[in-house]
């Protein structure tokens, strides 16, 4: 009996003995985590805050430009470009339409200049869709971007075309 209480003493030395080394522990865990929080946090945050504020800023402003609907934008017509489509070997063809909405007159006088540039890019990225992509209208909206991100590239001037539309596109 006296072997058990010996026992029962030592365990119960080593629970007194984990139990504050386990609350010392968490309250370690949790001064150093609200610390992160409270004085980091801020901290960091206000580093971060001029570049967001500006960046926010300048969508918010391009994000209300866009949504009116009262600026009436130029618009640059690529008309009746017709091509064979990729793995047709002259058999099937595309006559499609492209306007390009552009940013202001600056833009759209470029377009003018550069027409030919902007209808031979049109043409090589239309001309290298097989006909299932053309086709395939989930594939449009792809397509279009893909459209709109080459042509863009020839003004070099960035967000000069907005948007694409496609009012012409007959595959036969």
């Amino acid at each position: 009996m006296a072997t058990e209480n010996n026992e029962q003493a030592e365990g119960g030395a080593e629970k007194k003995r984990f139990l504050p080394i386990a609350l010392a522990a968490v309250a370690a865990l949790l001064a150093g985590g609200l610390s992160g929080a409270f004085v980091a946090g801020p901290l960091l945050a206000k580093r971060a805050a001029p570049e967001a504020a500006e960046a926010a800023a300048a969508n918010q402003e391009a994000a209300e430009v866009d949504e009116r609907d009262d600026v009436v934008r130029p618009i640059h017509a690529v008309e009746n470009m017709v091509l064979n489509p990729a793995g047709t070997n002259g058999t099937r063809f595309l006559m499609v339409t492209v306007a390009l909405e552009l940013a202001d007159e600056t833009a759209a006088d470029q377009a003018k200049l550069r027409d030919p540039e902007v209808r031979d890019v049109l043409l090589r990225v239309l001309g290298g869709q097989t006909v299932d992509r053309l086709t395939d209208i989930t594939a449009r909206e792809g397509l279009r971007q893909e459209l709109k991100d080459s042509a863009s590239a020839v003004f070099r001037t960035p967000g000069a075309v907005r948007r694409l539309y496609l009012p012409q596109f007959v595959v036969q």
